[in-house]
């Protein structure tokens, strides 16, 4: 009778309906625990690569600071807007030995430009100089500016453009350095 019961039992429609549905349920578990232990896995796999990446950017960043840091001028990237306004996104420190001015002035504050230290007599020359960069892709060019202390300062500027998938001109990249000292030496040969 037990026996009997107990194929009985299993045969019953009703009972093989909740086995399958238990059976179905432990799948379903187990399926789910994998898949969040493959997903536990993938997820800290990601999170290592992005953190290897980071560093590997941050080290990178820190060398170009310190070549940039070491030469003798000011490095800068102006980006082109759309109505073709040039907006300073980077000076390296170097513009303070050069202009007198602090770079944040220039960079956070936004309180100096190296258009407005322009010699006046140099002021007009600017936009020829933008028009030249724009249409050739890369400008040298001397011009004087005036420092915080009111000294005129001749700088020798070169720029390059970088553009975008397009052609469009998105950055302009370039480098300033003090050329008083042999401007003056010129002037005193020339004498």
């Amino acid at each position: 009778s037990y026996i009997s019961d107990k194929w009985l039992r299993i045969l019953d429609p009703e009972q093989r309906r909740r086995q399958k549905r238990q059976r179905n349920l432990v799948i379903a578990i187990i399926v789910t625990a994998s898949a969040a232990v493959i997903l536990a896995g993938l997820v800290l796999a990601f999170k290592s690569e992005v953190d290897r990446k980071t560093r590997s950017l941050i080290e990178s960043e820190q060398r170009f600071r310190n070549l940039v840091e070491n030469l003798p001028g000011a490095v800068f990237r102006f980006r082109i807007t759309e109505s073709l306004e040039w907006v300073l996104e980077y000076v390296s420190d170097a513009i303070e030995r050069i202009t007198g001015y602090p770079v944040h002035e220039f960079t956070e504050k936004r309180t100096r430009s190296l258009g407005s230290m322009l010699h006046p007599e140099d002021f007009s020359h600017l936009d020829k100089i933008r028009s030249y960069i724009l249409e050739r892709g890369r400008s040298e060019d001397d011009f004087r500016i005036v420092n915080k202390n009111g000294d005129i300062i001749w700088v020798h500027c070169r720029a390059r453009t970088r553009t975008d998938a397009t052609g469009k001109v998105v950055f302009v990249d370039g480098f300033l350095f003090d050329i008083t000292e042999q401007k003056r030496v010129s002037e005193l040969l020339m004498k």
